[in-house]
């Protein structure tokens, strides 16, 4: 029997790029937040300032040029 690991369905790709650097971010409800993204890997969730996330939170974000 071959055993398969499963790939940690908590991380993003995309989101991963855009960590410690600043981002505008859009959600599911229409809130949107500009600040550092971060990763918190005790909880496996995404963070802005003191709010946390799951990345299916997330609906568009990109990088903060200014």
């Amino acid at each position: 029997m071959k055993i398969i690991k499963a790939k940690n369905c908590h991380r993003s790709e995309k989101l991963d790029s855009l960590c410690g650097k600043k981002v505008y971010a859009k959600f599911f409800d229409g809130d949107t937040k500009i600040g550092v993204l971060s990763f918190d890997e005790l909880r496996d969730r995404y963070a802005i300032g003191n709010y946390q996330y799951s990345k299916t939170h997330f609906i568009k974000i990109k990088e903060v040029t200014e």
